[in-house]
């Protein structure tokens, strides 16, 4: 309610400051205009936030005076029918029935704490259930690799029948390409070092298409993927409250990355829910 009021407060200055001998910039009318058209779609809890704004600007209008008290007796009796919906669900444990009422409630009170607490809880249920679920696999998140590119990066083995010349060509190809994927390595390394978690990983991928790394290269190879998988879940859940598509993208390169990464995997499946229920509250069905 504090920050409603000072929603309010901040609105009114502005349309004070932006008065001229003109009018103002953004009309009243426009604003009742703007006001009934939300009611029209439903969209109560905007309308009613439209009504007050006008309100606070002219208390005395009586358009706005008939409004809210209309407006906020529609919002009460709503928010009863669908309260007494949501105790039945939760007595028949439908769990989407009980995610579905929540959102109406928040559609139509967003400052309900209540409700916002319990649909939060059954995002963690969902998100635990998606992490713990062992169908899920990287094509759950479509998240694929880049196509490795056999015919050129794999090695053909030596054969003992091979001319002499043949065998130390292979020899020195072999030995050209582990030469090549330790410096790719060693660069990987010195990006990782300086923060520079793109480069970093561009160099990864190239190190993926290779062939024949030793086992040494290898392990190197999955510790520095699990060294930036480890630094995009990070990115992605300092953003995950301020911007949801970037943690939703930044975590999805996590998994990319280290395929195992549980904590990736359950904040990933908490984000695409947060990113569905946002949605479904701006769009009310």
């Amino acid at each position: 309610m504090t920050f409603k009021i000072a929603l309010l407060c901040s609105i009114v200055l502005g349309l004070a400051g932006c008065a001229s001998p003109v009018g103002n910039v953004f009309p009243l009318e426009e604003r009742k205009l703007q006001a009934k058209a939300l009611e029209k779609r439903q969209q109560l809890a905007e309308a009613l936030l439209q009504w007050e704004i006008i309100q606070s600007v002219n208390s005395n209008d009586q358009d706005a005076v008939i409004a809210i008290s209309k407006l906020k007796n529609e919002i009460h009796l709503s928010l009863q029918k669908h309260y007494a919906s949501l105790k039945k669900a939760e007595v028949e444990e439908d769990i989407q029935e009980q995610r579905l009422l929540l959102l109406k409630i928040l559609a139509l009170n967003p400052t309900d704490s209540e409700a916002m607490a319990s649909l939060r809880k059954l995002e963690w249920q969902d998100a635990y259930q998606a992490a713990s679920d062992k169908s899920a696999s990287m094509a759950n998140w479509r998240i694929e690799k880049p196509v490795t590119k056999d015919s050129v990066a794999r090695l053909k083995q030596p054969s003992t029948n091979l001319p002499k010349r043949e065998k130390t060509q292979q020899s020195l190809q072999q030995r050209s390409t582990q030469e090549r994927i330790d410096r790719l390595l060693q660069q990987a390394e010195q990006k990782l070092q300086g923060q520079q978690w793109a480069q970093a990983g561009e160099i990864l991928q190239q190190l993926s298409d290779f062939n024949g790394t030793s086992s040494l290269q290898t392990s190197k190879l999955i510790n520095m993927k699990k060294q930036l998988s480890a630094q995009y879940y990070s990115q992605g859940m300092r953003v995950l409250t301020s911007d949801i598509d970037q943690a939703i993208d930044d975590l999805q390169t996590s998994l990319w990355y280290d395929p195992d990464n549980t904590k990736a995997r359950l904040q990933l499946s908490r984000a695409s829910k947060m990113k569905q229920n946002l949605e479904e509250i701006r769009n009310p069905k």
